[in-house]
């Protein structure tokens, strides 16, 4: 497998060997080493959502605008795909198909995105969807899908989200384990030798006024998100040694309340 920095299509990249940050997503909590081994072996199959489809647009249109052409075709205003011309238009089309409140949403955002003027600055004459692939101390292949690369320490990241207010976008961040993200790829830049020490978001709304903020992540979150991925990294290699994937636990477990109704309880009592 070739290392270093590459350019190359997503699909390509996605059946390229290396384990990326959303692999070990797979297998940190509360997923086990059973689900990553699904995942890896083919038999969890990767649903583009409403949202998914929608985000995928939007980076494209903000980091690659000159492959937009064909990049989806609007559904005419009123047509029906249950009529004989809705079947054989729907037939011809060999793009993803998009309403038109949905095309104007993709375009919403963009504007958005270069209406801000730090995301602009940041953005301005960045190398997008970079490919990265290198090889850790332990002979672990990683891989990453970089937005954008810039120069300077920061590394930006473009993000849709229901709400770019900081105190949301924080609860997104834990959800979806972004603190992982920054540091999986910070850590994989210097490894290919790229002296990179920050992460930008870039977030825009998904419905009007399509509002976009930026913000760099704390150093401190950095680290956890080190610590983290550090771990699942070497729950997949003592997995992997091992050939034994465990799922959840084979003994009895108890179980009880989830916190907020153990409170009510607790006040019931």
């Amino acid at each position: 497998m070739e290392t270093g920095v590459l350019t190359m299509a997503e699909a390509a990249y996605r059946r390229a060997d290396g384990i990326s940050k959303s692999d070990l997503d797979w297998i940190a909590a509360p997923r086990t080493p059973a689900h990553y081994k699904a995942r890896r072996d083919g038999l969890v199959e990767n649903e583009q959502t409403p949202a998914m489809r929608l985000g995928s647009m939007v980076h494209r249109a903000v980091l690659e605008p000159d492959t937009m052409a064909g990049a989806f075709v609007v559904k005419p205003e009123g047509m029906l795909f249950t009529t004989k011309e809705g079947k054989a238009w729907k037939a011809e089309q060999t793009a993803p198909i998009i309403t038109q409140d949905e095309a104007n949403q993709i375009h919403g955002m963009v504007r958005s995105v270069w209406a801000h003027p730090m995301a602009k600055r940041i953005l301005h004459n960045a190398k997008t969807e970079q490919c990265l692939f290198a090889e850790d101390e332990h002979g672990t292949i990683r891989k990453a899908r970089l937005d954008a690369l810039v120069g300077g320490s920061v590394i930006p990241d473009l993000k849709t989200s229901a709400s770019a207010d900081p105190q949301e976008f924080e609860r997104s961040l834990g959800k979806f384990r972004y603190h992982v993200q920054a540091a999986y790829y910070i850590d994989l830049c210097r490894l290919v030798g790229i002296d990179k020490s920050d992460f930008v978001f870039i977030v825009v709304e998904k419905e009007p006024p399509y509002a976009c903020a930026v913000y760099s992540l704390s150093q401190d979150a950095i680290e956890l998100g080190r610590a983290e991925y550090q771990r699942d990294l070497a729950r997949v290699r003592e997995c992997t040694a091992k050939n034994n994937w465990p799922g959840f636990t084979e003994d009895i477990t108890v179980i009880g309340l989830p916190a907020w109704m153990q409170k009510q309880a607790e006040a019931l009592l």
